[in-house]
């Protein structure tokens, strides 16, 4: 076959796979809150607190509708939807309790995920990077 025939096969094929990709809704209920000792983001109450060395930060927080489905396209690219309630840290490493606290609203479905820092399970490191991935959207 002539390798420029493949290579128009291979885009038509990647063109029609791309538009039979169901796109993924953003729910009428999504909301999330995440806290920590440091930072606390809520949607549902629009609210982004953060604690500094000697004084507290306490925002307005609003999210448009493309910020809150980005963060829900991520929370599904890593699956977050079927995490445990628990994300545990192997048996060699020490952390009093979990310290950091996912709750998320989804399609009328609370899902709530406890995790801790230093994040060496690769869910955990998922976690996290959804983490910095909400913070760098909120923090403007």
């Amino acid at each position: 076959m002539n390798l420029k025939f493949m290579k128009i096969q291979m885009i038509l094929f990647l063109i029609i796979l791309s538009s039979c990709q169901k796109k993924l809704e953003l729910p009428k209920d999504f909301s999330f809150e995440y806290k920590t000792y440091w930072i606390s983001i809520n949607t549902l109450d629009t609210l982004y607190f953060k604690r500094y060395e000697n004084r507290d930060t306490i925002l307005k927080l609003s999210l448009t509708e493309d910020e809150m489905y980005k963060i829900f396209y991520k929370m599904n690219e890593i699956d977050i939807f079927n995490y445990p309630k628990t994300v545990c840290l192997p048996s060699n490493v020490f952390v009093q309790e979990p310290n950091r606290h996912l709750k998320i609203t989804s399609n009328n479905n609370i899902y709530e995920i406890n995790w801790s820092y230093p994040s060496i399970d690769k869910k955990a490191k998922n976690l996290d990077n959804l983490i910095e991935f909400i913070e760098n959207s909120t923090t403007r």
